[in-house]
């Protein structure tokens, strides 16, 4: 696994954070990662949820919140804690977990119509 990766769209370090439970919140998860270093960011997803990415002034402090937090329990659930990967964007614009997300079965696309 690669370390800290600089993200100039964010102004630091980020690091992927999963297997939250669906309650988890901002605040809880600022509680948790701000004792390694200071944080820039904190984003917790709502839809799907389960997952976060944290950003980190320095990379000294991403390194070692994720080697101390991985595999601990977090909010009541054991989590993955992880440097965050380029998604394959060859400018380097944009950091995620590095795959594309499933569409679930049955799920449709509607094209809206356009009357004149």
């Amino acid at each position: 696994m690669g370390g800290p990766q600089y993200d100039r769209n964010f102004g630091g370090y980020r690091v992927f954070c999963g297997d939250l439970g669906s309650r988890t919140n901002k605040f809880e998860l600022e509680k948790e990662f701000d004792s390694f270093g200071p944080l820039v960011d904190c984003w917790v997803a709502r839809n799907p949820p389960g997952f976060a990415f944290i950003v980190y002034k320095h990379a000294e402090d991403a390194e070692r919140a994720v080697e101390e937090l991985d595999g601990r329990t977090i909010c009541g659930r054991r989590v993955r804690v992880e440097h965050a990967r380029p998604t394959g964007n060859k400018k380097g614009a944009s950091f995620g977990r590095g795959y594309l997300r499933q569409r679930s079965p049955g799920y449709r696309v509607v094209a809206a119509s356009v009357h004149p």
